[in-house]
């Protein structure tokens, strides 16, 4: 995240500063490379604890030895989930197996870049 404050006073008001603004966040936009869709969805997040991004552990009360879990949340919305019980595999292949279902979720992802924001997506097709 890149932040930079523009003033009303310093900036002689505050249209310029609005103006200011936003010539700054669209030279920064400018100089910055877009995730792609595929390098979103790899990314290692902090609550992440099984080492592999979209691979979780679950206990439940039908599962009471628990079930690995491969998950990914496409870009419309829709989201696609394999799980594979640590009863039936054994708890090191059930994770094997999950991490080996992520990786073919994660082949269905478009590579293109992840943006929302319209501004960044103008820059972006401009490059």
């Amino acid at each position: 995240m890149y932040s930079w404050a523009f003033f009303d006073l310093v900036c002689g008001g505050p249209k310029e500063a609005k103006a200011q603004a936003v010539a700054w966040r669209d030279a920064q936009l400018a100089n910055l490379k877009a995730l792609t869709l595929v390098e979103f969805h790899e990314r290692h997040r902090s609550n992440n604890v099984s080492g592999m991004p979209g691979v979780h552990f679950h206990k439940t009360a039908r599962q009471p030895l628990g079930f690995w879990q491969a998950k990914i949340r496409f870009h419309d919305g829709k989201s696609r989930a394999k799980a594979f019980s640590v009863r039936l595999h054994g708890y090191e292949e059930a994770f094997r197996l999950a991490v080996a279902a992520r990786t073919e979720l994660l082949a269905q992802v478009e590579n293109r870049p992840y943006l929302h924001h319209p501004v960044a997506k103008r820059l972006c097709r401009q490059r």
